[in-house]
């Protein structure tokens, strides 16, 4: 039996937050948009982006993917492609270290230390991202895999 899919348009976001009221709290952005793509050849191209932060912390990605689909005797075989660029970044500026032994406070915590201060006030690294899909529909079962 051939099995039947999703040949629409989908826009997917989504906005969620925690610790609502509280300074650095986690949030999150996401947003998608994909659509099967007017060929014969069963295909589907979008984009998405996405933000995530917490505290000092931020990441930022967007991506392109693809999609594409074989059909074969009792199923099909599903192949995907998400390549995008992502930028991870902490924030060190509203950073406040006063507790330090340093200045008197506790012992824990260290103004010299990198991680706690900073080289400078801000530190960003943009990343590349190859995600890479394969799946197999047969009659009931479906198996996927993805990297």
């Amino acid at each position: 039996s051939k099995l039947a899919y999703n040949k629409r348009t989908n826009v997917i976001g989504e906005f969620q937050r925690q610790w609502a009221g509280f300074s650095g709290g986690p949030q999150s952005l996401t947003f998608a948009f994909n659509s099967h793509l007017p060929s014969s050849r069963d295909q589907a191209a979008g984009v998405s982006y996405s933000e995530q932060s917490e505290g000092f912390w931020k990441f930022k990605r967007f991506a392109f993917q693809y999609a594409y689909r074989i059909p074969i005797k009792n199923g099909c075989v599903g192949l995907g492609l998400d390549a995008g660029f992502g930028d991870s970044k902490i924030d060190f500026s509203d950073a406040n270290f006063s507790g330090s032994d340093d200045l008197g406070g506790d012992t824990y915590h260290n103004t010299s230390d990198v991680v706690e201060t900073g080289s400078s006030d801000e530190d960003s690294d943009i990343l590349f991202d190859l995600n890479f899909g394969a799946s197999l529909d047969l009659n009931k079962l479906h198996f996927g895999l993805s990297v």
